[in-house]
């Protein structure tokens, strides 16, 4: 048997990073500037959060969009709760929020 009988999938791969990001994760809250807002008929708003150094892409799912108390302003710096997640088919790191003040 060779290394290339053992080599997994990109899938398996994917599956796995997903597991390690997700498994045992609790929402945690984390302030930064709003950047990139697009907002979708979906319902679904889709948006950047940065610092000096970092920045992670985020999703505000309809249910919890239609229950914010005020529009999210690009630019602004806010604190968001969230959960970090992976979008298996890209293997993409999301954070995933909750709440917004």
């Amino acid at each position: 048997m060779t290394a290339f009988d053992e080599a997994w999938t990109v899938s398996r791969l994917a599956r796995m990073i997903k597991g390690r990001v997700e498994d045992g994760a609790e929402p945690v809250w984390v302030r930064g500037e709003l950047v990139g807002i697009k907002r979708y008929p979906s319902g679904h708003v889709y948006f950047g959060f940065r610092d000096e150094t970092s920045k992670v892409d985020c999703t505000i799912w309809r249910n919890v969009a239609s229950r914010l108390r005020a529009d999210l302003v690009e630019g602004a710096e806010v604190f968001v709760l969230g959960m970090a997640s992976v979008w298996e088919e890209r293997t993409s790191l999301r954070f995933n929020v909750s709440q917004v003040i």
